[in-house]
């Protein structure tokens, strides 16, 4: 197992490497000119070419790259060109907000969403499967914008049991997490639910399932302890990468409950064209993917040995 996880991580660094020259290109492609929007529209050519050339921004693309990646060696992200503070604290501060709200709506989806899908797939064609199968395509159909707004319409304004918005700083209140939270586990839900019925059914129909039923195995350790293990490879798919993109900002939901979180810091960089905090926020969130599909391996090398001993 070790060997595994240890061969993983190797593959990962030439697309950390990757992944760096990408973002970096992809940065400097971006149309506008950051020191035109530092000085503003009044600044003269003089005020500008002072500025680009005190961002760094007059010098050779590969000398620009060398220096990058020097600096993150030492995890040196760089100041943001508009706040001058240092790009790390900023992006570890919204890191923090964001991963608290992705691990709340995980928490709520994954349980939810997967008893859903078994109870479904057990009681296949019956009424309450039809229901499971209308409610998770609800969830995923929903637009978050729009869900979001619904659950404020209700539960803030109409009942006021919820707070509309917000963080609650500076006395932190679990409270603001619930709305948010809940509009982003809803679509997962959905996804969860269908792909746990999906292929609870395909596991269902093979052979060694009717063998442990005519061996005399009662439905619980058939459904349970054959059938839902090897189901389980696809939705740990699905979750592994379902959680990489909470964590890497949910810009729609952010901006409905005024969550300050990663998606909207990263918005307001690209419209400012703060080309530090741009690239150190594309570079967490290609780290986290990176992470999150290392762990997703392993699960699948816990969960089936098979993939292990190949």
């Amino acid at each position: 197992m070790l060997g595994y996880i240890l061969r993983r991580i190797v593959l990962a660094i030439p697309v950390i490497i990757g992944v760096t020259v990408i973002v970096f290109a992809m940065v400097r492609f971006l149309p506008g000119d950051p020191a035109r929007v530092i000085a503003g529209v009044a600044a003269t050519e003089e005020e500008v070419e002072t500025i680009r050339r005190q961002l760094g921004l007059d010098r050779p693309i590969w000398e620009q790259y060398a220096s990058f990646m020097w600096n993150l060696i030492r995890l040196d992200l760089g100041k943001s060109m508009f706040t001058g503070k240092p790009v790390l604290p900023q992006l570890m501060e919204t890191m923090q907000n964001t991963f608290i709200l992705a691990v709340a709506a995980m928490a709520i989806a994954i349980p939810v969403g997967i008893v859903i899908g078994i109870i479904s797939a057990i009681n296949r064609g019956k009424a309450i499967d039809q229901v499971a199968i209308v409610a998770s395509l609800f969830g995923v159909s929903m637009p978050a914008f729009w869900l979001g707004l619904m659950l404020i319409l209700l539960f803030a304004v109409t009942l006021r049991v919820l707070p509309a918005g917000g963080i609650g700083i500076p006395n932190w209140d679990p409270r603001y997490v619930i709305l948010p939270a809940l509009t982003l586990a809803a679509h997962l839900i959905g996804v969860l639910a269908r792909m746990t019925r999906s292929s609870m059914l395909s596991v269902l129909g093979q052979d060694y399932i009717r063998t442990a039923r005519s061996k005399g195995a009662t439905e619980y350790t058939v459904n349970y302890k054959h059938a839902l293990r090897n189901a389980l490879l696809p939705v740990t798919t699905i979750t592994g990468l379902y959680f990489g993109y909470l964590l890497s900002g949910t810009v729609l939901t952010e901006t409905v409950f005024a969550w300050p979180g990663m998606g909207r810091l990263l918005v307001n960089a690209i419209s400012n064209r703060d080309y530090p905090l741009i690239q150190g926020g594309v570079l967490l969130f290609s780290l986290i993917f990176i992470v999150v599909n290392l762990i997703v391996d392993i699960l699948y090398a816990y969960i089936d040995p098979r993939i292990r001993y190949e």
